[in-house]
């Protein structure tokens, strides 16, 4: 929102909502990402119409997809544009949907054309386009980086190596673009037997350049293609309920809910009334049979009373069961009562030729006690509890006074750092004194040594040794940043728990 004043100065009006926009426009492009697509298509849909042309650059969302969310008969077209197009020379693919006619694109090449280079074609195009001019620019970049490379290798500074190197892609792209001859008819006319481009060339088809940049615009495809599968399988259920048709014909889908319902509340009453009718049935048979019974004459058929004499011996066998598992009960409790009886006389001291039993000393008594408290199968539980628990605490105890003596861990983790300078020109001996100057407890710095980055500037890779409670990585970048006439920037390269 920051840069609203200045886009509204070049008379662009500006809006928060997206049906506003569908209500004072008719050409509309939908630059989001994927997984928002279905979201903001659910809220225009209601007021897309025939009129309107939507425009996706999303990637992965398909035209079929996009005809989904939208009304029946809804103008679809998707674009792919590239990064050049900040700078209105960008490359540009279009591709119609099926109810998009030839304006339409015309409309948006006359449109675009600004942007650089505008074409169209099939939607399977969309993905190739992907990998040849969308993720084509980052491989240009490469190249671009590998000549002033090469040229900072044989003596160039970096910054004309660079310079030369950006100015070099530019005037072959244009040349390639203006002359109308096929890249193959270039590459002979700079070639001169014998001569240093043909040596080059050697060099690259030697390093496998050509198939590397063949392999690089499939696999940059395939994923384009993968991303779209991707996309299509993670659409959320609210995603799958606006695809069906029932929320563009709610009012027809209403109503015949409610004819459903209607048929199946009379159902419900015929039912009900059939019920009703038994019911009235069964108590109109139940007073003829009183009435039978009052008269003295049978209230039943031959069927009933045959019904009643087979319950009646059903619960005569029942009976006969019951009874017998009683018996069997008894017999049983006798047999316990008998055994008990006999353990009791054992316990009694029996009597000698018709003489009362002598009665024994006082001290065997007492050892007799000690043998039955001894062999009391039924002792107190409640002192046995005590003396678990009693244990039980003394051990916890003895665990935590173990525990305590030990000595505590101190955690730690080794820290690789990668300190960048500013440029080639930067004293990296400095900035390493400026980096181990920082000095705080818990913090101890280890080896260092200088890695090349590019265009003849290295980076400083030191490790370090902190412990976690004291010193943190956001406190490092922190401090070594201070030191802004050497140090451009920090990255933790690595970090491991010790």
């Amino acid at each position: 929102q920051s840069h609203f004043p200045s886009v509204q100065d070049k008379g662009v009006s500006i809006t928060l909502s997206n049906p506003e926009v569908l209500q004072r426009s008719r050409l509309v492009f939908l630059a989001v990402k994927p997984h928002i697509i279905p979201e903001v298509l659910q809220e225009i849909s209601g007021l897309v119409s025939g009129d309107h042309i939507i425009v996706s650059m999303a990637a992965g969302i398909t035209l079929q997809t996009l005809e989904q969310l939208l009304p029946s008969g809804s103008r679809v077209v998707r674009m792919m544009p590239n990064l050049p197009c900040v700078l209105l020379e960008g490359a540009v693919l279009l591709s119609c949907g099926s109810c998009s006619g030839q304006e339409d694109e015309v409309l948006l090449k006359s449109l675009l054309g600004a942007c650089g280079a505008v074409d169209s074609g099939p939607e399977p195009w969309i993905d190739a386009h992907v990998g040849l001019s969308g993720s084509g620019v980052a491989f240009v970049y490469v190249m671009a980086e590998a000549l002033a490379d090469g040229a900072v290798k044989m003596g160039m500074p970096s910054a004309l190596a660079r310079r030369m190197a950006a100015q070099t892609v530019l005037g072959a792209g244009a040349l390639l673009r203006d002359s109308g001859k096929l890249p193959a008819e270039l590459r002979a006319e700079v070639c001169t037997p014998g001569g240093t481009t043909i040596h080059g060339l050697h060099a690259l088809e030697k390093g496998g350049f050509r198939a590397a940049v063949l392999d690089a615009v499939e696999a940059a495809t395939q994923r384009a293609q993968e991303m779209g599968r991707q996309q299509k399988m993670l659409m959320t259920g609210t995603e799958c309920l606006a695809l069906e048709r029932i929320w563009f014909e709610k009012p027809r889908y209403d109503e015949a809910e409610r004819r459903f319902y209607e048929q199946m509340n009379v159902h419900t009453a015929v039912k009900q009334d059939a019920g009703a009718n038994s019911i009235l049935q069964d108590i109109a048979r139940a007073r003829e049979n009183i009435q039978k019974s009052l008269a003295g004459s049978p209230a039943g058929s031959a069927e009933d009373y045959g019904e009643l004499a087979t319950r009646l011996k059903n619960l005569e066998l029942e009976n006969q069961t019951l009874r017998k598992g009683v018996e069997d009960l008894r017999s049983a409790l006798s047999r316990m009562e008998s055994r008990v009886s006999v353990l009791e006389k054992r316990t009694t001291t029996p009597s000698v030729n018709g003489t009362a039993p002598q009665k024994p000393p006082t001290a065997p008594q007492k050892e007799e006690e000690d043998e039955e408290d001894e062999l009391d199968l039924f002792g107190s539980e409640d002192e046995e509890d005590e003396e678990a628990e009693r244990l039980k605490e003394q051990r916890l105890q003895e665990y935590a006074a173990k525990k305590a003596k030990k000595p505590a861990l101190v955690a730690k983790s080794s820290i690789l750092l990668d300190v960048k300078p500013w440029d080639d020109e930067t004293d990296m001996s400095r900035l390493e004194e400026c980096v181990r100057s920082v000095q705080v407890d818990g913090l101890l710095w280890g080896a260092s040594k200088l890695m090349p980055v590019g265009y003849g500037i290295k980076k400083l890779q030191i490790s370090c040794v902190v412990e976690d409670d004291k010193v943190g990585t956001d406190f490092l970048e922190e401090e070594i940043t201070k030191f802004e006439d050497y140090v451009q920037s920090v990255d933790v390269a690595a970090f491991n728990k010790i």
